[in-house]
Parts: structure tokens; sequence; C-alpha cells
């Protein structure tokens, strides 16, 4: 019943599950249950991205670095020269941006530690990288909005196209998000490239979109980038 609610199995196969679905009510109510699952859901948008696309989906990769005791990681020209001068001490992918250390309940969306924090611990004077691609299904006005506790660069490019978004300022996750209102000239895919940087404190990170130019930021109209319900997803390119 998988296979045949992620139109993955035979045609013969196909024919005898839907002889017995038509006189099992039982089975009817299991496949509608498959299908309005999120995993299913995921798997079927996934799917129409190889097909359409030649693409399927991807992550962010996210690495930390940290400072020695004595550093003060202060402006993303700190943040730069720890990435280029220290190893990272922990990769790890994830599906969106949304981090929150050290039990920082500020901020709109769900939190998970950064790749290289605990929840028990306070982590201070550190930075992240985070690199992927997303798929920007139509052309025209898209606002991102960028929340930081400290400071954080996002740069998205595609094709003769650049576009920048900056906060290179201590601030806390408890203030407004930066809105920037990107226009691209196509549909396709953008890499984004991001550099975050934590002095001290609580620190967190949350990097949403939502179609056309919002003058204000609203947390029902803004979704993560990544997640499908944003129109914005993370694919990886076919070789």
């Amino acid at each position: 019943l998988p296979l045949y609610a992620d139109d993955a199995c035979s045609r013969a196969s196909r024919t005898l599950v839907e002889g017995h679905l038509a006189g099992c009510a039982d089975c009817r109510t299991m496949l509608a249950r498959l299908r309005s699952s999120e995993i299913e859901q995921d798997l079927r948008l996934e799917k129409q991205d190889v097909i359409r696309y030649g693409e399927k989906r991807a992550e962010w990769l996210v690495a930390q670095y940290n400072g020695p005791e004595s550093s003060s990681v202060y402006s993303l020209a700190c943040a730069q020269e720890l990435v280029e001068q220290s190893p990272k001490v922990a990769e790890q992918t994830y599906k969106t941006l949304s981090f929150g250390n050290n039990d920082n309940k500020w901020g709109d969306f769900a939190h998970v530690e950064f790749p290289g924090t605990s929840e028990s611990v306070d982590m201070n004077n550190f930075a992240i990288t985070a690199v992927g691609s997303i798929r920007v299904p139509s052309a025209g006005e898209w606002t991102f909005a960028c929340r930081g506790d400290d400071g954080f660069r996002f740069v998205i490019a595609g094709r003769e196209f650049s576009e920048t978004i900056e906060h290179d300022r201590i601030r806390g996750l408890w203030q407004k998000p930066l809105l920037h209102t990107v226009k691209f000239p196509s549909a396709g895919v953008y890499s984004v490239n991001c550099l975050y940087f934590e002095k001290d404190s609580n620190a967190g990170l949350e990097f949403s979109v939502a179609r056309g130019k919002q003058s204000g930021f609203d947390p029902s109209v803004f979704k993560l980038v990544g997640d499908p319900e944003s129109g914005i997803v993370m694919v990886e390119t076919a070789k």
C-alpha cells in the first residue's frame, strides 16, 4: 500500500491494489492517512522535483567554529577570521535554519541547538557558516526575514545576480527581524551562503521568507526557508 500511495508500484500491482481498495474500507482509510502524512507528502514533493527539475531535495550544511577563551567574536570580520584560521568543531545538515542556544525562547519558530552547542551550556564567541541551494518557483519579489543574536550575513546569488542581507552588530533574538525584499529576475536555483557570529549571552538565528513585498513581520505569513510551506525549498542540483 505505501508503494501504491507513492505511485511507485507496477501497473499490475496497481490494478490488484485498486481492486482490493474498492471493497475494503479499512485499507481506503489507511491509504488516506498515508497520503495525508507529512512524510508521504515530502516524498511526493521530492519526486515531483526530480521529475520536473532533475533535482532532489537537499538540506543546509552548517558548520561551527569556536573562538579561544580569550577571544571576542563581536563582528562579521571577526567571524570571517575565525572561520579562516580555526578548524570546524562540528558540522551537520538541517532542513531549516532555526537555532537557539541555552534555552533561548525568543523568536517565532521552534529551535534546535547549533551543531556544536548543548542546551545546558551557554556557548559564547563562536561563528557559524551555512551553505545551500534554494529553488525559487517564480520571478518577482520575495521578502526574507533574518533574526539573529548576534550578527549575520546572507548572500543569495545566481547567474549574473547577487543580493546581500547583513546585520553587523550585536543584537538580541527578541528584537524584530530584519526584513529584506529580493526581486529575483527569474525562477530557478540560487546559492545561499550565511555567516553568523555570537559574542555572549543567549545565541539564536532564524531565516524565513514570504512571497511578495512585506512591510512588517507576521509569523503566520513567513515560513522558514526550506520548509515546503514557504514556497522555497532546498535542492541539490543534479550532476
